[in-house]
């Protein structure tokens, strides 16, 4: 597999942008996620337990 460069573009003046991610292991969810401002500024950041959870 060959790595991939990405690249994180701020949000226009005056707004916020998300970036969240979330994943199930042996049937527990979890979720995450981030804010930053337009100067690209930590706002934000959050964890989460979902517990017991089905694929389907």
């Amino acid at each position: 597999m060959r790595p991939i460069t990405t690249h994180w573009d701020c949000p226009f003046g005056g707004c916020y942008k998300l970036n969240c991610d979330g994943v199930v292991s042996e049937g527990i969810a979890s979720c995450g996620g981030v804010i930053h401002d337009y100067f690209r500024s930590f706002v934000v950041g959050f964890s989460c337990n979902l517990g017991s959870c089905s694929m389907l």
